[in-house]
């Protein structure tokens, strides 16, 4: 069966280029970014049964939990996270045993918008997904 990936930053340059490289090796995407260019609208064309785009902030906890809903309710779960927005000093590494990866954490929620947005996928949504139990490891 093909994985579920989320993917934030998704709208242009490196983001867009992984997406459509996600999407030609057969994954099944839920993107998060805050704008919906042409480009993306119309991959979401072509992907009809791939691709499920969710607009919204990364750096939003609301929104977060917006896209691990839509890849839930979509396709039962999450195998892994591409984390292609914001900016963030770790103070920690999130470890996901059901993808094998760690992802960065910031202790200091207080950034502005998109300077932390990346780590918003270490809260709650995505850990209480069952194929994506989460761990925090301390730097």
């Amino acid at each position: 069966m093909a994985p579920v990936i989320i993917l934030t930053g998704a709208s242009r340059g490196l983001g867009l280029s992984i997406l459509q490289l996600l999407l030609k090796a057969g994954a099944r995407v839920v993107t998060l970014s805050r704008s919906k260019p042409d480009a993306l609208v119309q991959l979401q064309e072509q992907y009809k049964d791939q691709l499920e785009v969710v607009q919204g902030d990364a750096a939003s906890v609301e929104d977060n939990a917006g896209v691990v809903k839509a890849a839930v309710d979509r396709w039962g779960g999450i195998d892994g996270v591409v984390v292609n927005a914001g900016t963030i000093e770790p103070s920690a590494l999130v470890y996901n045993p059901a993808v094998g990866a760690a992802l960065m954490a910031s202790a200091d929620r207080g950034h502005p918008a998109g300077q932390d947005g990346a780590v918003r996928l270490d809260q709650p949504p995505l850990c209480a997904v069952p194929r994506a139990a989460c761990a925090v490891v301390p730097p």
